[in-house]
């Protein structure tokens, strides 16, 4: 008998709870000198959104690597993504999460907000934050 590949990573996905999860984990790359392979996995190792937007010196990050070039994205071939999104607060687990709406602009999400001033209450209630982590602090709204 033969089982493919396809049968077992999918019968993994099942078994472990991953079933409907198709994506990698997204990962911090570095855009190294080298030619023939520009984005490269952060040489610092393995590094949270955070600290790899904090490293960034080329697109919006805080510039802590002195001039390296980093991103946040799902593979070295892949376009990276956008260093802060919309997040929203579970009444039920008190917890930071993304905002169920998705991808939703800086605008949106404060149009949503009804908990900060400045927010639009347009959730009727939701509280949103525009962070570069569900962990980071809630900024007000300009």
């Amino acid at each position: 008998m033969k089982i493919s590949k396809g049968f077992i990573a999918a019968a993994f996905a099942v078994a472990t709870g991953f079933a409907g999860t198709t994506a990698m984990a997204d990962s911090c790359f570095w855009m190294s000198t080298d030619s023939g392979n520009p984005w490269v996995p952060a040489p610092q190792g393995d590094v949270d959104k955070d600290k790899c937007f904090a490293l960034d010196s080329c697109d919006g990050g805080k510039g802590e690597s002195g001039g390296g070039c980093y991103k946040w994205a799902a593979s070295a071939d892949a376009p990276r993504e956008p260093w802060y999104s919309c997040f929203w607060l579970n009444n039920q687990t008190n917890e930071w999460v993304p905002a169920p709406q998705g991808m939703v602009s800086e605008g949106q999400c404060q149009a949503l907000d009804s908990c900060q001033t400045g927010g639009g209450g347009q959730s009727g209630g939701g509280c949103y934050k525009w962070t570069v982590s569900a962990t980071d602090p809630q900024n007000q709204w300009d």
